[in-house]
């Protein structure tokens, strides 16, 4: 996808995430409190909010690159939501610091929260350790090691009871983050990425399914398996009989391999294209795979199209706009027309037209400037309502096996961890006839 398209799909998730911390009483609340009920320390000042997200006017570039309006060269107060999880993961911390260096005013300057105190503290809780009994049977693999081996470098964010808590908490001091802490942070959420995925029994067990059950054309062979993960894709192919698996994250192969016989891997995103590593697939098929016989497991998908009419969905996700702690925010959707999509799932019984097929991709032939399009679509709609969107999804298919092997995320099929792609009409809703 071109970056036109990396942002326009870049977006389409804002609003769920945005929609979830502005119904966190708690922490939009106490933001709330903080200000009004201090409101001396406001009036009459210059504010920036860095980071600002859902206000309506926004600074659409980085800290780095910003300027304050012309006139204005410093400012009284910055207020922000820099916190991530574990305090510093994820956190705009790094701009909060730079703002404050150029903008603020060294005399009287203020932030808005300025003190954080992060704290570690041990538990006790039976129900958690399903964490970690859960990959002692993957698919009927033992994956033990991948968290026996991490020590701290996997983490998980949850809830953990308060009664489960045994013993004192312990201020954590002399917090820098340097690119030490930046990489040792880094991994600890990718433990519940993987559990979702390998508990989505759709989506592994047709994996499953399509390497085992064609096993004669794994036995043998040498078997490429790009991002590899947890290596789950790797165990079936090497179960299958291949000779040599190859799990690789980064484009190099072991010494003495030039050529693999299979390719093998999950590079779906979102509405099939968004966040995906396909350029490495096609990287690895033109450098790695072999001319003749050379296979790729999955091969082919679908991108469709299709409208729906769910009155609900629609007046759940605009209502809840018009009052954000007081402030009517509608303009957020309003102006935004087909910028904002969702993840999230449609019942089939609101799907009120056929499906078009907007985009076919065969991975034996696609090339990168295939992946930036634009396509015609025809739908014709079923009953006589009112459509309030359209949303996409995308078929899966294993076109070598012995029997049809494929999983579709459209709103009939079993529901999997990619869900739909939501385009509501926010200004605009079409009466078909």
């Amino acid at each position: 996808m071109d970056e036109c398209d990396q942002k326009y799909f870049g977006s389409y998730s804002k609003l769920n995430i945005h929609e979830v911390m502005l119904k966190d009483e708690v922490r939009t609340g106490t933001y709330r409190n903080a200000i009004l009920q201090n409101t001396n320390l406001f009036r009459d000042k210059v504010v920036l909010d860095v980071g600002c997200g859902t206000v309506i006017t926004l600074i659409k570039c980085k800290v780095e690159d910003a300027t304050l309006p012309d006139g204005i060269d410093k400012v009284d107060i910055i207020i922000s939501e820099t916190m991530g999880y574990c305090l510093l993961f994820e956190s705009s911390i790094h701009s909060i610091l730079f703002a404050r260096d150029k903008w603020l005013k060294k005399e009287g300057g203020l932030i808005f929260p300025d003190k954080f105190w992060l704290y570690l503290t041990a538990f006790e809780d039976k129900r958690f350790r399903d964490k970690i009994s859960y990959w002692d049977n993957v698919q009927g693999y033992d994956m033990s090691s991948i968290i026996r081996h991490q020590d701290f470098d996997s983490m998980y964010v949850d809830i953990i009871d308060a009664s489960k808590v045994v013993s004192n908490s312990s201020l954590i001091k002399g917090f820098e983050m340097d690119e030490c802490d930046i990489k040792y942070f880094g991994s600890y959420s990718n433990l519940n990425i993987h559990e979702v995925m390998l508990r989505d029994e759709v989506r592994t067990g047709t994996y499953r399914n399509a390497i085992l059950q064609n096993a004669h054309l794994f036995r043998n062979k040498t078997v490429l398996d790009v991002g590899c993960g947890t290596g789950i894709l790797s165990m079936f192919a090497a179960e299958a009989g291949a000779s040599k698996v190859i799990g690789v994250e980064d484009a190099k192969l072991p010494d003495g391999i030039d050529k693999v016989d299979i390719i093998i891997s999950e590079w779906m995103g979102y509405c099939l294209l968004f966040e995906t590593f396909i350029n490495s697939i096609l990287f690895a098929r033109d450098k790695w795979l072999k001319k003749e016989g050379g296979l790729i497991f999955p091969d082919k998908f679908w991108l469709y199209l299709t409208a729906f009419e769910d009155k609900r969905f629609i007046k759940d996700k605009e209502s809840f706009w018009d009052n954000i702690q007081g402030y009517d925010m509608s303009s957020i959707i309003q102006h935004q027309d087909f910028d904002r999509m969702y993840v999230d799932i449609i019942d089939a019984s609101k799907v009120v037209s056929n499906s078009s097929l907007i985009k076919e991709i065969n991975l034996y032939t696609v090339k990168e400037k295939d992946l930036s399009f634009e396509a015609p679509y025809h739908i014709q709609i079923k009953k006589t309502g009112v459509i309030d969107g359209f949303l996409t999804y995308f078929d899966t298919g294993f076109s070598h096996c012995v029997r049809k092997t494929a999983f579709s995320t459209a709103p009939e099929a079993k529901t999997i961890h990619w869900k739909q792609t939501v385009i509501p009409f926010w200004n605009t809703r079409f009466q078909s006839q």
